[in-house]
């Protein structure tokens, strides 16, 4: 799997132009999967102990730590919602994110193969993703565990001093590179996949991470 994503890192265009047409990606699906959620689940389990912190600390807050059999539950617990999210959440975002292109994609090109899009997305979204989770994991290591959620990757970082209710901050905090990074990969990997043009791809794509975050935005309270 590392053998097989490393390239990304080096020669992006390149490896995308290759990858939905290789012959094994019919078969490589699955490994693909596998091996991107093993990383994902030790990744997590290099921040699960900040992650036990918080969740105690949320307890204790809530008047829930009356026994120690409680704390044995909250620490348990938190380490297995934590490491079945890890597990559990790539999926359903490549899932999802693959059937959504391939459902836009069929007034397009109806003959491109879901496995192709899935192994896109897989591929495109793994690997920046499973870097900007590995940065987070590392900087809750040196965090206190009441700021486990407030920890950032993204542009937030040079906004300290914002309000996390500003509209400033969530714009910042929704721009993680290593992401965007991503969402260039998958951009050109559309356009060659179903033969157009990467700004026209690069728009679509974009335009939707725009269209989710203000719906996100508008969702949230204040």
């Amino acid at each position: 799997m590392i053998a097989a994503a490393a390239p990304v890192l080096e020669k992006p265009r390149a490896t995308i132009d290759l990858w939905p047409f290789r012959p094994l990606m019919n078969a490589g699906v699955v490994p693909l999967l596998a091996g991107f959620c093993m990383l994902n689940t030790l990744i997590a389990w290099i921040g699960l102990k900040p992650a036990q912190s918080y969740a105690l600390l949320a307890a204790a807050r809530g008047g829930k730590l009356t026994t120690p059999l409680a704390q044995e539950a909250v620490v348990l617990f938190s380490a297995v919602a934590t490491l079945a999210a890890a597990l559990l959440a790539p999926i359903v975002t490549w899932c999802a994110q693959a059937g959504l292109v391939k459902l836009a994609g069929h007034f397009v090109d109806p003959e491109v193969r879901f496995n192709r899009v899935l192994s896109l997305a897989i591929v495109t979204g793994g690997v920046p993703a499973a870097a900007s989770d590995l940065l987070r994991a590392i900087v809750s290591l040196f965090h206190d565990p009441a700021d486990y959620f407030r920890i950032q990757t993204g542009l937030a970082l040079f906004a300290p001093g914002a309000s996390r209710s500003s509209l400033l901050y969530f714009a910042f905090a929704q721009t993680d590179p290593l992401r965007l990074w991503g969402l260039a990969l998958l951009a050109l990997g559309l356009a060659r996949l179903y033969r157009r043009r990467a700004w026209v791809c690069a728009a679509l794509v974009f335009g939707f991470w725009l269209l989710r975050g203000l719906v996100v935005r508008l969702a949230l309270p204040g």
